[in-house]
């Protein structure tokens, strides 16, 4: 692999935060499980994300600031809109 200073930070990252949880374990400045989890979720995609975008298609650097999910967000509003014939029910 490429030397890449983001998949390094990210790997560091997530030692942090082992080790972080593990020290502080029940206190009150321990994560939830949720966060916890999705923290781990998005680090790891980017991680393997840069890792596809700089061996694989040559990239030599990647904006993570340009990267989030409301693009697909739209899409998949967009295609349920298709799907249950382009009508959508407000709630109340």
């Amino acid at each position: 692999m490429k030397t890449f200073s983001l998949f390094q930070a990210v790997q560091e990252y997530l030692k942090f935060l082992h080790d972080w949880e593990t020290e502080v374990n029940e206190s009150d400045l321990r994560l939830t499980p949720e966060t916890h989890s999705g923290l781990l979720v998005s680090l790891k995609n980017v991680q393997g994300l840069a890792k596809y975008l700089t061996d694989d298609l040559g990239y030599e650097y990647l904006m993570t600031r340009r990267v989030n999910q409301d693009i697909l967000e739209v899409i998949t509003k967009k295609l349920s809109l298709i799907n249950f014939g382009g009508t959508c029910k407000k709630e109340n």
